[in-house]
Order: C-alpha cells, then sequence, then structure tokens
C-alpha cells in the first residue's frame, strides 16, 4: 500500500483496504512527521507549507478519514505522535515550521476529540503521544540534539537496559521519555 498522506482519496483508500484486508478498524496510530531544518528568516513558504502539510494536516486527514468509520461503529482509538517540540524549544535547533507542526497537532487532537464525543453516538477517543528525543540517525547532523538526547535518555531511560538497534532505541524511548495526554 503506497499514498500520500496530504491526500485524503488515499487515506480513504488505506482505510479501506485496511477493513477489507484485516477487519474493522478500531485502532489507528498516526506517526507522520518531516523535519527539514532551515533558519526561520531564510525559509522559502513553500518549504514552511509541506512540513506543515504532512504533519498536521495529513495527520488531521487520517484522523478523519479513521473516524469515520469508527464513529459507525460507535468506538475506536486514534493515537496521535506529536512531539516534545510542540511544547519546548530545542534550542541551537532552526525548526520553528517543525515547531509549530507538532504544537497544533496537539491541540487540535484534543479538539478532535471533543468533536467526535459530542456526535454523541459513539466512544473515539483521541490520545495524543509527545515523544522527546531519542537517537536516530537524524541527530548526527545536529550535535546539540543528540547532546540534548544523550542527557535525557541517562535522566529518564535509568533501569531500562541497553539499546541495540533503532526499534529498541524507539520503543525505549517511548516507554521511558514520553508525555502522554489522554483526552478525556
Amino acid at each position: 500500500l503506497s499514498g500520500d498522506v496530504t491526500e485524503a482519496a488515499d487515506l480513504a483508500e488505506a482505510v479501506r483496504r485496511t477493513e477489507a484486508e484485516l477487519g474493522s478498524l478500531t485502532l489507528a496510530v498516526n506517526s507522520a512527521g518531516i523535519a527539514n531544518a532551515a533558519p526561520a528568516e531564510e525559509m522559502d513558504l513553500t518549504q514552511w507549507q509541506r512540513v506543515i502539510d504532512v504533519n498536521l494536516t495529513g495527520v488531521f486527514l487520517s484522523c478523519q478519514a479513521e473516524a469515520r468509520v469508527m464513529l459507525s461503529r460507535g468506538h475506536g482509538a486514534i493515537v496521535n505522535i506529536a512531539s516534545m517540540s510542540g511544547t519546548i524549544v530545542n534550542r541551537g535547533l532552526t525548526q520553528a515550521h517543525y515547531n509549530a507542526s507538532k504544537a497544533a497537532l496537539s491541540i487540535s487532537g484534543e479538539s478532535l476529540e471533543m468533536e467526535l464525543a459530542r456526535a454523541g453516538r459513539s466512544r473515539v477517543t483521541i490520545t495524543i503521544v509527545e515523544p522527546g528525543l531519542f537517537e536516530r540517525e537524524q541527530l548526527v547532523r545536529h550535535p546539540t540534539a543528540a547532546y540534548a538526547a544523550a542527557d535525557l535518555d541517562r535522566a529518564l531511560c535509568v533501569g531500562c537496559g541497553e539499546a541495540s538497534d533503532g526499534l529498541t532505541i524507539t520503543l525505549r524511548a517511548l516507554a521511558c521519555a514520553v508525555e502522554v495526554h489522554d483526552v478525556d
């Protein structure tokens, strides 16, 4: 299955195929995000807009497609992966567009859940997960972020064990360095 997270038709097709091949969609995780760092004063508007389109609009369109089938059944759970960068400023990184998209993603998730609950005919929840920095290839380009991630890892993952690969690091980050907002 391939598609574009910024295209509503692609997302509707993904939900349709998921249900056709795997059964009813009751849980969805949306983790759309790109970051292409640039100083705000030099950033071209198309660069800003692309990050907003993928990180915010893409997740909104995903929620919309998922909620449509979940509402018809009266229940479901959606998890949106945002970022701690939506609530803090990462010193030394030039990513105002990324931070803005993740901040908007957090509040829009809360708003969407309220709207779905207002429909009164279902219980569709939206949970916002705001992971912190964790070790990955992108951090190699940003020494300040890599340093902060190492400090965060030491501070929050005491006793979590050693990571041996990217998946383990990601899971450890989600288990140890994540702030979760369950929007009830």
